[in-house]
């Protein structure tokens, strides 16, 4: 089924932490998609930027292994390229395909529950010192 980039866009772009990134290897353009904070960027550049210029057939290529990165998956819908997006993972885009790459970042201090009330009755997680980590702790709520 062909995906539209632009009504992903749409339904995202809105986001401060949205990021969009456009590129041209071997005369294929691609495109990026992925909310900053979420993602670890090592990773995407690493085995996804560096492997395009490997790729000469979009599907064929992933799942053969040319882009190196183990969790994939091809999006059957935009609503499934949006979900994606929004629960951390990377979407590359070429002409109306989309593959999602699990991208998700780990890092910093864990989110631990409270040690402090723990009789209270509510969620179990706890906010660190960095805003992004919490934003994000709040979007994967």
């Amino acid at each position: 089924m062909a995906i539209d980039k632009e009504k992903i866009i749409a339904q995202i772009e809105d986001n401060a932490d949205f990021r969009k990134r456009e590129f041209k290897v071997n005369n294929k353009k691609y495109t990026l998609i992925y909310i900053d904070g979420m993602v670890d960027l090592t990773n995407i550049s690493r085995f996804v930027i560096e492997q395009l210029p490997e790729i000469d057939n979009f599907k064929k290529s992933i799942k053969g292994g040319k882009v190196s990165f183990c969790d994939y998956q091809f999006a059957k819908d935009e609503n499934e390229v949006f979900e994606g997006i929004m629960r951390g993972k990377a979407a590359l885009f070429y002409k109306k395909q989309c593959a999602l790459f699990d991208m998700r970042k780990t890092e910093g201090r864990a989110v631990m529950a409270p040690t402090e009330e723990s009789s209270v009755l509510s969620s179990k997680d706890s906010f660190v010192e960095e805003a992004r980590v919490n934003l994000t702790l709040l979007r994967k709520k």
